[in-house]
């Protein structure tokens, strides 16, 4: 079934909302990360551990950084879709996405059928590793 102007709005607003704390939250690593120095992480005299240590606390902070990119690109392409009419569509199978699932993710780009067969899919993806 499609959606209503209502749950529209309300989704719009939730998009928007998530967009802004991303937003903040990414401001607000990027002004911390640049206040601390690598030196302040590995310590005046630092041993390879401390080292290791400061190296994991910066890859750390630029994944989740990286991730909140990725939500803030999803966000993107959700508001991309409420303007050319197709947000609330499967982009698999064009059958509508379920008001609930795009309450509890509005970013939510499959039905709940094909996001399954999706996930299924790449779940078993190898990956390169070392």
């Amino acid at each position: 079934m499609a959606l209503d102007q209502q749950q529209r709005q309300t989704l719009k607003q939730r998009l928007n909302e998530s967009e802004q704390a991303l937003r903040a939250e990414i401001r607000t690593s990027e002004d911390h990360r640049a206040s601390e120095s690598y030196a302040d992480l590995a310590g005046a005299a630092p041993d390879e551990g401390d080292e290791a240590n400061a190296d994991l606390f910066v890859d750390v902070d630029h994944a989740l950084i990286g991730m909140k990119l990725t939500e803030l690109r999803a966000i993107g392409r959700a508001h991309q879709r409420m303007r050319d009419g197709s947000y609330g569509e499967c982009i698999d199978c064009d059958a509508s996405v379920d008001y609930e699932r795009l309450m509890a993710r509005p970013t939510a780009e499959r039905c709940t059928h094909c996001q399954s067969l999706y996930e299924r899919r790449y779940a078993t993806t190898p990956r390169a590793s070392l």
